[in-house]
């Protein structure tokens, strides 16, 4: 039977799953660990846990994330970082 989502040699997932994507999207609400874990769907009695958890999944994956979405650090340099070093005005 073949797996439904690609793993690497260590066993762990190469995709994003659903609850991490709703803990960062909780995260970026403002929400804390605990709230984001419950909005997530895990168990309120270890969520903050869970959703620490899930976000320190992705820590290690996340320039490989974004080189996979085109956004690798050269990118982010040229498309981003140069326009703003030309500033003429700060907020």
């Amino acid at each position: 039977m073949a797996r439904k989502t690609p793993r690497k040699r260590d066993g762990r997932s190469t995709k994003v799953t659903v609850r991490q994507l709703k803990v960062i999207e909780a995260r970026s609400q403002g929400k804390t660990l605990k709230e984001s874990g419950e909005a997530a769907g895990y168990s309120p009695k270890n969520a903050a846990q869970s959703a620490y958890q899930a976000l320190a999944g992705l820590r290690g994956r996340m320039a490989a994330l974004l080189d996979d979405a085109g956004l690798g650090e050269k990118v982010g340099i040229e498309n981003y970082l140069k326009p703003a070093l030309e500033a003429k005005q700060t907020i």
